[in-house]
This record gives structure tokens, sequence and C-alpha cells, in this order.
């Protein structure tokens, strides 16, 4: 509801919109008349309107002034609910990853929980196997050990014979020692002076035989020189002469290789004489040896002529004309 206000303000200009009467200013008494006490009340009213169309005013302001602050609060509360919303909505979101990944937290837990002990189950298995086939060892070896302890206490008590035998031995030996032994000693180094006697009469013989051996060579290779002097020269002169060195050469090889052959057998024949002599006189000493000292010297395995001897000799080169 409005008022003309401009119209108050030009009946009552002593008034000011809040109704309260200026001080320092004298206004005429107006006079006490009917009309005058009805217009009286009529300002009156006017001016008790004017005051509560202030007073309506001022409340309209100060609600506007409401107003717009509730706008503006409204509108910074939506904005804040904007944001706790998108918050919210993050939140949620980073609460639902967690949640997933919690879960495949647990899943993959589970999943290794299942496989170790899957794992351990497998390994107790493997672990009893291996107890029980150690165990089964254990017994085997334990069999064997036993048995293998019978066998040595068995070839302990044959050893403590034969120590016991030996020792008697030992005790024959060191009688023999203090009292056969210097006189045995003694015909030891006789056989032995006998030994390397025979051994020079060997040795002269050797020399001797490669004396014969050296003047049969001489006087073969007389006789080749013979030969080769008495070739006719009429059987060979229509021949070139390369043909007939290599003829003179090849025959003459040809009665070389005999004759070497036939020193080779003479020297074969005489090297079996000799060895056959030698082994005689090896099985003499030592079968005098073996006669006087018996139970001192150990017992060797002989020589049999049907071993295989390798005998060095050194030989001389042939020198071919």
């Amino acid at each position: 509801m409005s008022f003309p206000v401009e119209m108050m303000a030009d009946r009552k200009p002593a008034a000011t919109s809040a109704g309260t009467p200026l001080t320092g200013l004298s206004y005429p008494r107006p006079v006490l008349t009917l009309g005058t006490c009805v217009q009286d009340n009529t300002n009156q009213k006017t001016t008790e309107r004017v005051e509560d169309f202030t007073q309506q005013e001022n409340n309209c302001r100060i609600l506007q002034v409401l107003i717009n602050s509730t706008k503006v609060a409204l509108k910074e509360m939506e904005s804040h609910c904007a944001s706790l919303l998108e918050k919210n909505h993050s939140l949620v979101q980073s609460i639902k990853q967690m949640d997933l990944s919690s879960l495949m937290y647990a899943r993959d837990v589970l999943e290794q929980y299942n496989v170790t002990e899957k794992s351990t189950m497998s390994m107790q298995q493997w672990n009893q196997q291996q107890v029980e086939m150690a165990k089964q060892d254990l017994k085997e070896a334990e069999e064997m050990v036993e048995k293998q302890l019978g066998e040595l206490q068995r070839e302990l008590h044959e050893l403590d014979s034969k120590l016991q035998a030996s020792q008697e031995k030992l005790q024959i030996l060191r009688t023999y020692r203090d009292k056969e032994f210097p006189g045995n000693m003694l015909r030891i180094g006789q056989l032995q002076r006998e030994l390397q006697e025979h051994k020079e009469a060997q040795q002269a013989e050797k020399d001797d035989l490669e004396k014969l051996k050296n003047t049969k060579v001489d006087k073969m290779k007389d006789k080749k020189e013979s030969m080769l002097k008495s070739t006719p020269e009429e059987k060979t002169k229509h021949f070139p002469p390369s043909s007939m060195k290599m003829a003179a050469f090849n025959c003459i090889m040809t009665k070389e290789i005999k004759l070497h052959k036939q020193i080779i057998k003479e020297l074969k024949k005489d090297i079996s004489d000799l060895l056959e002599q030698q082994l005689f006189l090896v099985e003499s000493r030592r079968e005098v040896r073996q006669e006087k000292f018996a139970d001192v010297l150990l017992q060797r395995p002989k020589c049999t002529p049907d071993m295989e001897i390798i005998l060095d000799i050194p030989l001389r080169e042939k020198t071919i004309i």
C-alpha cells in the first residue's frame, strides 16, 4: 500500500520522515474551532499513516537487504554444496577404488594363502617321504655296517693270527740274525764274487763273438769285391751306364741282404746260446742262494724259455759301395 508522500509533505512541512517535529522553529497557534479540530484529527491520522508507511518501507528495505544477503549466502551455500558434492563424489570413487583394491588384495592374499597351504601340504608330504626313505636307508646302512663290522672282526681275528705267526717268524729271524746270519753273509760274498767272475767270462766271450762277427763281415766284404771284379764286361757293354750302375747296385744289395740274413741268423743262434748259458748261471746262483737262505729271501718268478726277452744290441752300420 502506497501513500502520496509529497502531498503529506506540503500539508505538513515542519514534520520529518520519522514524524519528529523540528526544534528551534516557532509556529502560530491555530484557533480551536470545530473545523480546526476535525482537521487536526485528520492530520494526526495522516501522520500516523506516514509513520507506519515509513516503518514498513524501512522494514522492506531491511527485508530486501536480508533477502539479498540470504541470496548471496544461498549462492555461497550452493557453491559450497557443489564443492562438497564433488568432494563427496571423489571420496565415493576413492572409497570404491579402495574397496576394489582391498578386495583384489584380499583375493590375492587368499589365493597366495591357498597356494602356500597347498605347497606346505606338498612339502610336508615330501618331507614325510624323505624321512621314511631316510629311515629305510638308515636301517639298510645299519644292517650293512653290522655285516661289515662282522667281516672286519673276522678279518681282525685273522690278522691277529697272522700277526702272531709273523711275530713268531720275527723271533726266529732275530735268532737267525744273531747266530747264522754272519756265516751266510760270508757265503753270499763268495757267491757274489763267483757271479762277478762268471760275468767277466761272459763279457770275454761276448768280445770274442764281436771279433768273430767283424772277421766274418770283413770276409764277406772281400768276397763281394771279388765278385764285383769278376763280373764279365761283355755282358754289360750293351746296356747304358745308368742301367749298369742300377743292376750292379741291385746285385750288391741282394747279396748283402742274403749275407746279412745269414749273419743275423748266426748271431741270433750265438746270442741264444749265450742267454741259455747266462740263464743257467743265474739259475745255479739263485738255487744256491735259495738253498742257503730259503727262509730269508723272497720267492721270485723264474724266467722260463718261452718268455719274451727284448735285447738292445747296437749293430754296426754297413757301408754300401
